[in-house]
């Protein structure tokens, strides 16, 4: 995919930080008439990038905080998660998307994020709220080479990354309700949806698709989920920069996804459960119509919840958990 004009034109401003670069100069540099490169400078205006424009320069003051793929992959470290982004202002699902693009034969690595979700999907065939410009909604697709009941682990190291992303970013303390939300003092801040396609023997594909309210207001959330969700904003009192804290959560997963692919969920179980909401509780867990009650004591190197109920130990790999207080 060739880059655009105005991607070129940016590519070269950002060579210079905070230096007026001369239009003659950038009219040989990226082969372009002057009108086609003021016409560019018209279209990254538009986008929020602030430049100082006069009849001989060009000057980039700062950068909008938009989650393309122009602003993405810059400064972006990893080897080869995000080295191929499909940004879209707004889709009906990233985890959607990225299943047709995985379908069709993209990367290992390849990501698919959105300004806005309009049908945004969490676990048990939930919605997530994904309003535009305010969080990150992003999936990435994987190839592993691990035998497809390894996949279920994926959700927790994800959520543990996650965790300590925003840890280091925000110095926030969170919390991973198994097996897939990620919680701010009991309110939920982030969803991870993990989605495969696989026989018996092989996964074709994997895409893992990440929820975070980033700088919602309170006023951003319905009356029904003022309780029960929260966002980075919120709970720091400050905005948070989403292409920042994107390029570090990218970077983060890569290391650990490698790590996984290697010794799968064993070298994370204990960050884990030390930041489980539901070990040592007294929880009621419902899959389907049945459910069981117990006291949660551990995770098992696959992910899945260890309960233990009046009759025994129960292996628990899915449901909804609900914290019962005697």
């Amino acid at each position: 995919m060739s880059e655009s004009l105005s991607d070129q034109l940016l590519a070269q401003l950002r060579l210079q930080p905070q230096q007026s670069m001369a239009i003659e100069t950038l009219i040989v540099t990226v082969n372009a008439e002057r009108r086609q490169i003021l016409n560019a400078v018209t279209e990254l205006t538009a986008l929020g990038y602030t430049l100082q424009i006069t009849e001989t320069s060009i000057r980039l003051l700062s950068s909008p905080d938009c989650l393309t793929a122009t602003e993405i992959k810059h400064k972006l470290t990893t080897e080869f998660i995000g080295t191929e982004i499909h940004a879209y202002q707004t889709l009906q699902s990233t985890n959607q998307t990225a299943l047709q693009l995985a379908s069709q034969g993209a990367r290992n690595g390849t990501i698919v994020v959105a300004e806005q979700q309009t049908a945004g999907r969490g676990r048990l065939g939930r919605s997530w709220l994904s309003p535009s410009g305010l969080g990150i909604y992003i999936t990435i697709i994987l190839k592993p080479q691990f035998k497809t009941e390894q996949a279920s682990g994926i959700t927790l190291m994800t959520g543990l990354i996650v965790a300590t992303t925003i840890e280091e970013q925000t110095g926030l303390p969170l919390a991973i309700k198994w097996p897939n939300d990620l919680l701010i003092n009991g309110h939920k801040v982030c969803g991870i949806l993990s989605e495969i396609s696989a026989d018996r023997e092989k996964i074709e594909h994997l895409v893992v698709g990440i929820g975070i309210n980033i700088n919602q207001s309170v006023a951003d959330f319905p009356d029904d989920l003022r309780t029960t969700a929260t966002s980075l904003q919120i709970a720091t009192g400050r905005y948070i920069n989403r292409v920042q804290l994107l390029q570090k959560l990218l970077l983060n997963f890569e290391k650990g996804y490698l790590l996984f692919m290697q010794s799968g969920l064993s070298p994370f179980l204990d960050q884990i459960k030390t930041k489980s909401s539901l070990i040592g509780q007294h929880i009621q867990i419902g899959y389907g119509e049945k459910s069981i009650e117990g006291i949660a004591t551990d995770i098992s190197t696959s992910g899945s919840l260890i309960v233990t109920t009046q009759s025994g130990q129960a292996t628990v790999s899915g449901g909804e958990a609900t914290i019962l207080r005697d």
